[in-house]
């Protein structure tokens, strides 16, 4: 009989949990059309010029960082940062941080200064397209010469928040022999050639055998050191410059070695110094908070954990903004067209397929996600993992219209 009372009595209680259960889910809704369609907007960009896109520009002007979460070397992102330059520029905002390494970033600027032939004439000289090398990421598309071109003509600062590329070391030791061509003798010039030479075979070596450790490679050898010993006891700039190679390197070899995670983690500390650098120094000029437009790859941007699960660079901005009283625009930006074909049941993006489906060919869609985001701390929406994440990490969701590659300028 007691047997038989806790039998009824585990039923009874397994149907109650059951039906709480049920009705939890009758309550939690999932990202459906009728959802999105209720929070997403439409604009185009003709001719550099946003239409349609006010919500877009009223949050852009209201905020300290505009925080970019791009898509890498895609034509659609460079003519929305066109766009958004020109606009931005009108709301108080001066300075543009990108991923690459500030020396990169200063070379940029200059060479855009002069003319964006003189850009085409670097990558043309510092580039082997039969190996995939190039010397400055993120800038060799020939929408990328647009970007500079805005940069230069609205007066914005280029802000290097990265480690120095791998590839960029022989235009930077080129830089710094010839700014001491006349101060250094025959023997240190004869090391600079040899490291010339050794690079030239590394990099090449490199791009044939992806096990070959590069960065490890130059660290370790003669050449390298030597050049280092000449060149950072010059004078500060010099020093700094140097030092700036020698822990980009170090960046890329902990990679190499196994060292994700640490090297990882250096490298986020560095997007975030490398800012508060750059935004101090402003700020002592003007006296006032610079208004920042940060164009990272969407792994950085996010205010909250990355994929990697790092606080990057995203996390950091909002935290900034928030001290300063201040907000940040994290964006977000997924394709759904690409060169004619629709992704939106292909397994690279299905993973995003309830945002892309948001998609057309000749329209940017905007999604806010802010009130999804207030659902799901509510317990009110359930969604996959990849949704959660870019809930949690972004504000807005920009669907490009019909994308593709960029074609390079050199």
């Amino acid at each position: 009989m007691r047997r038989f009372s806790i039998t009824l009595l585990f039923f009874y209680f397994t149907a109650i949990l059951n039906n709480s259960m049920v009705e939890a889910r009758t309550n939690t809704e999932s990202i459906d059309i009728e959802i999105l369609e209720e929070l997403t907007s439409f604009f185009s960009i003709n001719q550099g010029v946003f239409e349609g896109a006010g919500r877009f520009l009223k949050e852009v002007e209201n905020s300290q960082f505009v925080v970019l979460g791009e898509l890498h070397n895609r034509q659609q992102i460079s003519v929305f940062t066109v766009a958004l330059l020109a606009e931005a520029s009108k709301y108080g905002y001066q300075h543009f941080a990108v991923e690459t390494g500030p020396y990169s970033a200063q070379k940029l600027h200059e060479l855009s200064s002069n003319s964006l032939t003189a850009v085409t004439h670097f990558y043309d000289e510092y580039s082997n397209k039969m190996f995939g090398i190039y010397p400055i990421p993120f800038f060799g598309g020939q929408a990328d010469l647009k970007i500079l071109e805005e940069v230069h003509k609205r007066k914005f600062k280029l802000w290097g928040l990265d480690q120095e590329f791998v590839f960029a070391l022989p235009f930077i030791i080129d830089d710094l022999y010839e700014q001491y061509r006349e101060k250094i003798s025959e023997r240190e010039r004869e090391i600079y050639r040899r490291l010339k030479r050794s690079l030239f075979w590394k990099n090449l070596r490199a791009q044939l055998f992806s096990s070959y450790a590069l960065s490890c490679e130059i660290l370790q050898s003669g050449e390298f050191l030597a050049f280092i010993e000449i060149f950072k006891v010059k004078d500060r700039s010099s020093s700094s410059i140097v030092d700036a190679i020698s822990s980009s390197l170090n960046i890329y070899c902990l990679f190499e070695s196994g060292s994700s995670k640490e090297s990882n983690q250096i490298r986020i500390n560095n997007f975030k110094q490398q800012f508060d650098k750059e935004f101090d120094r402003y700020r002592r000029e003007q006296e006032n908070e610079p208004k920042v437009i940060v164009k990272m790859g969407s792994y950085h941007s996010g205010r909250d954990r990355s994929p990697l699960n790092f606080h990057d660079i995203g996390h950091h901005l909002a935290e900034k903004a928030s001290q300063m009283k201040g907000r940040t625009l994290h964006v977000r930006f997924l394709n759904r067209f690409v060169e004619g074909k629709d992704m939106y049941l292909n397994k690279q993006h299905s993973k995003y397929h309830s945002f892309i489906k948001m998609g057309t060919t000749n329209q940017w869609s905007m999604i806010d996600l802010r009130p999804l985001r207030k659902k799901i701390e509510l317990g009110e929406l359930v969604a996959n993992k990849a949704e959660t994440q870019v809930i949690k990490n972004y504000d807005i969701i920009l669907i490009t219209p019909n994308d593709r590659k960029v074609a390079t300028h050199y």
